[in-house]
């Protein structure tokens, strides 16, 4: 399943910055389960090919997967984890606005009822 999505980036299907398909449409397209797509993105994502960003998407981010071996790869690897980092925090202030705002709902809750 990555080697059919690689080559479709590689071949100009799916361009450098360019937004992939959902993956229900990329299950469709590939006639495989939502977990066949989600596995194969991670692995791509690792390689350093596409990178996925919170609520908006998967993005490729080269035509060309870098050989595993090749001295720029541990870079693009470095680069993934700062970005997933990144959206982690984003996540977590997310999150804790969230709770934030539920707590306050039920405080107000609790004293209207008592």
């Amino acid at each position: 399943m990555g080697d059919a999505l690689r080559r479709s980036i590689r071949d100009g299907e799916y361009t450098a910055g360019g937004k992939l398909p959902r993956i229900d449409d990329l299950a469709q397209q590939f006639g495989v389960a939502r977990n066949t797509i989600q596995s194969a993105l991670r692995v791509l994502t690792n390689e350093g090919l596409v990178t996925p960003r919170h609520g908006t998407g998967i993005f490729v981010r080269s035509s060309r997967p870098q050989p595993a071996s090749s001295a720029g790869s541990d870079e693009s690897r470095l680069d993934a984890v700062v970005e997933e980092l990144a959206e982690v925090r984003q996540e977590v202030r997310e999150l804790r606005q969230r709770m934030a705002q539920l707590e306050s709902t039920i405080g107000e809750r609790v004293s209207r009822d008592t």
